[in-house]
């Protein structure tokens, strides 16, 4: 299952760590309304689930692991809409981040794909 995200805000991981919990609050917020705005359809297949994040984003580019509070912020709001039960590893086994720039003049966006737990 594919679904693609509008990025509301891009937040590193080295700059959400120096942010106050309130401003940290109003990114994870933001991240949810982006995930409403995609309306993701709710997982019906086996748990656990590999999910593939691949951002595309402007401006400055990010390696992948600074990717990560995006991703956790996403992933739940993938939990708060109903795409998954919970992020625990019961329902999400494993979770990797792609970045890469988004195309001139395009939004920044992140591409969702979930799929059933590949065996390892």
């Amino acid at each position: 299952m594919k679904f693609t995200v509008i990025v509301p805000e891009k937040v590193s991981l080295n700059v959400a760590m120096r942010k106050h919990y309130r401003a940290v609050n109003e990114s994870k917020q933001a991240w949810h309304y982006a995930v409403l705005e995609a309306k993701p359809p709710r997982w019906t297949g086996p748990f656990p689930v590999d999910v593939l994040y691949q951002y595309r984003l402007t401006g400055k580019p990010i390696d992948s692991t600074n990717a990560g509070f995006m991703t956790k912020a996403l992933e739940d709001a993938l939990v708060a809409v109903g795409v998954f039960p919970d992020d625990n590893p019961l329902f999400v086994r494993r979770s990797t981040n792609e970045t890469g720039r988004a195309e001139k003049g395009a939004l920044a966006t992140v591409e969702v794909t979930i799929m059933p737990c590949a065996t390892s």
